[in-house]
């Protein structure tokens, strides 16, 4: 699915695609990386 994604991303000329993923998730990081996501910063957030 993600793969389909990118696809239609670039037919539809976005310059970029960015996927928000826990630290906890090294198996989609692989998996992301695998697809030609680059590691990218750090993401915070505040929960109240």
């Amino acid at each position: 699915m993600v793969k389909l994604v990118i696809k239609f991303a670039k037919e539809m000329n976005c310059n970029k695609l960015i996927t928000p993923s826990r630290t906890s998730s090294p198996k989609v990081h692989d998996l992301y990386q695998r697809l030609g996501f680059a590691k990218q910063g750090a993401d915070f957030l505040i929960d109240f």
